[in-house]
């Protein structure tokens, strides 16, 4: 599991806000490997993410993004446990 932290474009780097504390806790509490990265890509997932934090900044939202990379389907175990780590955070 990859927690992304910065959105790219052309030479703009965005930061996100979101305080992924409670992420890695719960991460960490279920064994479960993860790795916070500043690359989500070249393409779409970054496209995604800068532009979602830009507008997010361009238009002073009280909110936060956050980009997680999953892996595989085929690479988890029991996707449904995966998702219900996540249901209350």
């Amino acid at each position: 599991i990859k927690i992304e932290t910065i959105g790219r474009a052309n030479k703009e780097v965005l930061f996100t806000k979101y305080d992924y504390n409670q992420i890695i806790d719960c991460l960490k509490n279920n064994n479960l490997q993860y790795i916070i990265s500043e690359d989500a890509g070249t393409y779409l997932c970054n496209h995604i993410y800068y532009h979602g934090l830009r507008y997010i900044n361009e238009n002073n939202l009280e909110t936060n993004m956050l980009f997680i990379h999953i892996p595989p389907i085929s690479k988890i175990q029991d996707i449904e446990d995966l998702a219900s780590l996540f249901v209350d955070l």
